[in-house]
Order: C-alpha cells, then structure tokens, then sequence
C-alpha cells in the first residue's frame, strides 16, 4: 500500500510541477512487488514473448555504500 499512496502522491505533485524523485528502495520494493505479484502468476503467454531490460539511474546506499537492490524475474524458457 505504501508503493501505491507513494506513487498517487507523486503523480498530483507532478500534475503541478512539483515532483521530487521517489526513493529508490521504495521504487525497487515497487518493482518487485509489480513483478512478482502481477507478473509472477503461472500463465501461457497472451502476445510477444522476449526480454525485459530494466536500469536503475540511481543505487540504494546503506551505511554509506551502494549496494544493488536485488531484483529476481522468473522467466520460462522460450523456443
């Protein structure tokens, strides 16, 4: 629910000119849940099937480090 209120909240400062960049493990926590949870149920695929490449601009920092924020994706193999 925090991903959803975060990004409407950003979504009305943006309708008036006054976004700031949402945080990047909120942002990553985001993906993953989008990925796991609309993304991640067992079905056939319904159009193209390929590969998604997803870049970060930015790296969550911990005590001073950056550390890459783990994302794990699923994928059945294709012919």
């Amino acid at each position: 629910m925090a991903q959803e209120t975060m990004v409407h909240a950003w979504d009305g400062l943006d309708a008036i000119g006054r976004s700031e960049p949402l945080p990047a493990d909120m942002a990553a926590d985001g993906v993953d849940e989008f990925l796991t949870y609309f993304l991640g149920l067992p079905a056939e695929p319904v159009g193209p099937v390929g590969t998604v490449l997803l870049t970060g601009t930015d790296a969550l920092k911990v005590d001073g480090n950056t550390e890459a924020l783990p994302l794990l994706i699923h994928a059945a193999e294709t012919e």
